[in-house]
């Protein structure tokens, strides 16, 4: 689940978009251990070769794994493009979801499942151009896997967020669902479908941004009830539920009407009942909750939302509730360093009804410099995790101009890093040099033949 900063493999977002994806996702199994997936993390740019999926599998200490994948805790998938999500099944195999559309799954110890889809791939949702950004697992119901489909620098595109669902197996997929209608009617706006969750019901509620069909149109955060079912004249589906947001339908924002920068929901889920959804709101931090119908709620927060400034500009991209109804939002921030422009890790920690939680870090936003000496270097988390005792999880991918790496930071209840786990509290991985793996690595390569 993911969020606004990372290069495409198969399309560019425009600054400004608003979209919220990323190559990057982080899951822990009940086990305990942490299964984080992406890029291959080339160094040296675009003249290193191309960049394809990887998942690294951590023990619960922060080392790698090395009952997965080829003994070192990574498996490179070579026929995937970078992995933009995974979703972990109840018999512990890891669904996939890459930038390029594919649907695949691996075993439990990272072998390739052969068994799924065709000859281990099931085809992208859309024949046009596709972007998924989030799988969920439904059990014997099927897969659920939403994005966004159009060419971004075809300004005749629509761009819809979008709904598929796939059959257990993965052998095909059938449009469930959308944020508009899906069939370019007249005023219906642009839409990304950064995250979904569903409901105990059945409900899929999907969030992401929207903007009117105009090249310098300011994005704004979408929330709506999407409707998997009958399609509309057999050939799109019939739009968001009309009656969610009193009556709106699909559910846009203003939280900051000043600021000139997009607003963007990024992350979705549940709270004792209710819509939980982080992103920004101009160059601000946004958390927001809503009722299952889609009115703000006006006990969190102010009127429903809280904001919170953290340098030029700051975002959330990922969320997740504790135990104990605490709320954690991690992101970035953005900041000058030297004489270029860095971009810094983001979170936070809220009690149940919005307000700061004083008792992790003092009641400040935890934003820890830029652990690179590079100018322009970043640490942008697009996932967050309540463990035990309090502590919390963070992960995302710290880049300079010639490298991409995953990196996990774990905390403590007070919000001090967790000096056992990794070199401080702070671990990086580079699963891939300049696009080929070390001769003698024993890093799997994923092929079609399982």
């Amino acid at each position: 689940m993911a969020a606004s900063a990372a290069a495409l493999a198969l399309l560019a977002i425009p600054a400004g978009a608003g979209a919220s994806v990323a190559d990057f996702a982080m899951a822990v199994q009940p086990d305990g251990k942490v299964v984080v997936a992406g890029g291959s993390g080339r160094i040296g740019g675009a003249a290193s070769g191309k960049e394809f999926g990887a998942v690294v599998r951590y023990d619960p200490d922060g080392h790698l794994d090395p009952s997965f994948g080829g003994g070192d805790g990574v498996v490179l998938a070579r026929q995937l493009q970078p992995i933009t999500d995974l979703d972990l099944q109840a018999d512990g195999r890891i669904l996939l979801v890459s930038s390029g559309g594919q649907l695949s799954r691996l075993r439990r110890d990272g072998g390739f499942d052969a068994s799924f889809g065709v000859a281990g791939l099931s085809p992208p949702g859309a024949l046009s151009a596709y972007f998924p950004t989030t799988v969920a697992d439904l059990g014997p119901d099927g897969i659920l896997v939403g994005g966004m489909t159009g060419y971004l620098e075809d300004p005749g595109e629509h761009l819809y967020g979008r709904l598929y669902l796939y059959p257990p197996d993965g052998l095909s997929s059938s449009w469930v669902g959308s944020m508009t209608s899906g069939d370019g009617r007249p005023g219906e706006p642009k839409t990304f479908l950064n995250d979904f969750v569903v409901g105990g019901e059945g409900e899929v509620f999907g969030a992401g941004t929207a903007a009117a069909r105009e090249p310098t149109a300011r994005s704004r955060a979408a929330l709506a009830q999407l409707l998997p079912g009958p399609t509309d004249a057999g050939l799109y589906p019939t739009g968001p539920n009309p009656g969610f947001g009193a009556g709106a339908g699909l559910l846009t924002s203003d939280f900051a009407p000043a600021d000139p920068l997009p607003e963007a929901a990024n992350a979705l889920s549940w709270d004792r009942g209710k819509l939980l959804l982080a992103g920004q709101a101009g160059s601000q931090l946004l958390l927001a909750r809503y009722s299952r119908g889609g009115l703000p709620d006006p006990r969190f927060g102010r009127r429903g939302a809280v904001l919170a400034s953290a340098g030029a500009a700051a975002s959330a991209s990922a969320l997740a509730v504790t135990g104990t109804g605490r709320v954690l939002v991690a992101g970035s921030r953005a900041y000058g360093c030297g004489s270029g422009r860095c971009e810094g890790l983001l979170l936070a920690r809220y009690k149940g009804n919005g307000k700061i939680d004083r008792m992790f870090h003092g009641g400040r936003l935890v934003r820890p410099p830029v652990a690179s000496s590079h100018d322009s270097a970043t640490e942008v988390a697009y996932g967050v995790a309540a463990q035990p005792e309090g502590a919390v999880l963070v992960g995302g991918l710290a880049t300079t101009p010639g490298s991409s790496r995953f990196f996990l930071r774990r905390y403590l209840d007070d919000g001090k890093p967790d000096r056992d786990f990794g070199s401080d509290g702070r671990l990086t991985t580079l699963p891939l040099s300049a696009g080929t793996p070390p001769p003698g690595s024993g890093r799997r390569l994923l092929s079609g033949r399982g």
